[in-house]
């Protein structure tokens, strides 16, 4: 898949999301949305640099796979957290929330949990 500009991506409140397939390359950045109310899971793979451009709140756990990911807004996840980001650097700088472990894979990470 192959996205030129920003893009939102939207399900049902309590749904997950699931973009993990290799070779997805997504040029802009990505906002994650539930219709209403907060999102399960998210499953995400780009191969470029990932930037989550909205707050995320999550009840589930959260998978990114990128050339580098930052981040515009907060996340809240109650579950997992992992993050791959090759040989990308990982800058989570946001008054972010993660419940469960977090796992960071990659180059240089800055990472900041609030509570």
């Amino acid at each position: 898949m192959l996205i030129k500009g920003d893009t939102t991506v939207t399900t049902g409140s309590g749904q997950s999301i699931t973009l993990g397939r290799t070779g997805n390359r997504f040029d802009g950045g990505v906002s994650f949305l539930a219709s209403s109310g907060n999102l399960a899971n998210i499953t995400f793979s780009d191969t470029t640099a990932l930037e989550i451009q909205n707050a995320l709140t999550l009840s589930g756990n959260l998978l990114l796979t990128a050339n580098g990911i930052t981040q515009a807004g907060a996340v809240t996840i109650g579950g997992e957290s992992t993050f791959n980001s090759g040989i990308g650097s990982i800058v989570l700088s946001a008054e972010n929330n993660f419940t469960g472990s977090v796992s960071l894979a990659g180059g240089n990470a800055t990472i900041r949990d609030a509570v």
